[in-house]
């Protein structure tokens, strides 16, 4: 198995559900992006977010400072932009392409919920921004 493969099993191990409420499945909150960080970013960039996770020591490249990312962006979310790189993720730095992953998932099959779950990690990560 490769590095990548073993990462990619390692951050895949707590695949949360999706919230349910009396009548059916509610939409809004579908994904819960916390928990989400907690089950599969935090292992490399930490419970807080800082790029200090267990893992992180073995990887080929540092994670991200995921706290940071609106200071250095001259005190703009680039929202965007944190999309892509979770959409598709960094080989380079060892960080699987997690569409793919979430989109094999039963919380989120197919790649139109991959990417809502992501947006929503995305969200999640805006409000866990250190001033600027």
């Amino acid at each position: 198995m490769t590095r990548l493969g073993a990462l990619a099993a390692a951050c895949g191990v707590g695949l949360t559900s999706a919230v349910l409420v009396a009548g059916g499945l509610q939409t809004s909150t579908r994904y819960s992006s916390n928990s989400d960080f907690q089950s599969f970013c935090a292992s490399c960039h930490g419970t807080s977010g800082k790029g200090d996770g267990v893992l992180a020591r073995s990887l080929s490249k540092r994670p991200a400072d995921l706290t940071q990312l609106k200071k250095k962006n001259d005190g703009v979310y680039p929202a965007d932009a944190v999309f892509k790189v979770i959409d598709a993720g960094h080989e380079s730095a060892d960080m699987p392409a997690w569409t793919q992953v979430f989109a094999k998932s039963q919380e989120s099959a197919g790649t139109g919920a991959a990417k809502e779950r992501i947006r929503s990690l995305v969200d999640y990560l805006e409000t866990i921004q250190q001033k600027p």
